[in-house]
Formats: structure tokens, sequence, C-alpha cells
């Protein structure tokens, strides 16, 4: 227990540091949504918006995963607008703008299903119904795989292989990550000691920015 609780301390503090609600009654439509608010061209239900920071945390995060993103949430309609849902502390619904001053120097970057035909009202309706069940969970203490607590790029994955069946990212241990930058290492060090969980899966944010199910969106 005190070897989990260790590597689950080490990756909250990179993954979350980076980083009630119940759904209205009106039905949503994400076509309306985008007409009204004007962002028909700039964001759609279903996207995948990503932003990062330059704390010790984060720039651990991007040395260990060669990605400059470290935090990511998906875009999808609440109460007649778009907003991210993303997995922080905890689980919960921000506005597009405010999430994205929280990234550092305001900017995000914004990814798309490339078969975005796909991103029906039904599976809108399917990723909101999936996400909202979430919204006040708890940021996962332990980073694995199960239900009970959710992190950021696991909360994202795991909408649209329940909607889809599609994998935004591939999986990878954390051996498979450059553990051998210094503030990487050092780090880790403080974290667990010398006894790193090296076959602990993950899903980073840097993987989802990654994979080649998505295309960019200009914003």
């Amino acid at each position: 227990m005190r070897f989990k609780l260790i590597f689950s301390v080490f990756f909250i503090a990179l993954m979350s540091s980076c980083a009630t609600v119940t759904q209205s009654n009106e039905a949503i439509s994400s076509k309306k949504i985008a007409k009204k608010n004007g962002t028909t061209e700039v964001y759609k239900a279903g996207d995948i918006v990503f932003h990062s920071s330059n704390s010790q945390q984060c720039e651990a995060v991007k040395a260990a995963t060669g990605s400059e993103w470290s935090h990511c949430g998906i875009v999808l309609p609440r109460n007649g607008k778009l907003m991210v849902l993303e997995a922080v502390q905890p689980v919960q619904w921000e506005e597009i703008d405010a999430w994205k001053k929280r990234g550092e120097k305001d900017i995000i970057k914004v990814k798309r299903l490339n078969a975005d035909s796909l991103i029906t009202e039904d599976v809108i309706k399917k990723m909101v119904k999936y996400g909202e069940a979430l919204v006040g969970k708890n940021y996962d203490i332990y980073f694995n795989w199960s239900n009970q607590e959710w992190y950021c790029s696991e909360l994202v994955w795991k909408i649209y292989n329940d909607a889809l069946k599609l994998e935004v990212g591939v999986r990878r241990p954390l051996k498979d990550y450059n553990l051998t930058h210094p503030l990487v290492k050092e780090i880790m060090q403080q974290r667990y000691g010398n006894s790193p969980p090296m076959d602990e899966m993950m899903i980073s944010p840097g993987a989802i920015f990654d994979s080649q199910l998505l295309k960019d969106v200009k914003v």
C-alpha cells in the first residue's frame, strides 16, 4: 500500500497540478449551440483541448513524455453551451475561456477526430451521459485504470472509447518514458525512492495529442 501511495502521489503532483452539477433538461443540439455561440468554425462537441504551465511538475511531465502539453479535457455541450469537461480535483465542467486562461500564456491546442462525421448527436449525448456521471468524482490518487477515480487523459480516453470504441492515444508503461531527465529523476526519487513501478500502464496528454486519429484545429 505504501508503494502504491508513493506512486500515486508522484503522478498526482505531475498531472493534476498542471492543470456539482446536474444536466439541464434542455434538449442538447451541438449544431444549435455552435451557431448560437458563433463557434461553428472553432470548437465542436468532441474536441479535445490541451494546455500546460511552467511549474516544476509540468516541466517534468513534458520532459518525461516529450510533449509540450501536460493537461487535457474534452469539449461537450452543457446547459445550452459548449464547455470543457476535465478531471482535476474533482472532475468538473469549466467554461472554455476560463479553462484557456489557466494554461501558460492563455495558449491551448485543439484536436478533433479525423473522421468527425462520427461525432453524431447520438454519440455526443452518449459522451455527455458518460462524463456527467463522473462529475464530482475524485482525482485518481492511485493513477490506476479503474473507474473509481480519474485523471485528465484517462477521462478523455475512456469517453471516446465508450462512445466510439476508439483508442485516442496509445497507453504505455512508465518504463517507456524518458526517466533520465534530471528533473524527472529528482521528482521520482523524492516520490518513491529506488522502487518505481516501471510496468504501470498510463495514458498521457501527450499520447492523446499524438494520436493518428486526431487532426489539428486552428483557434
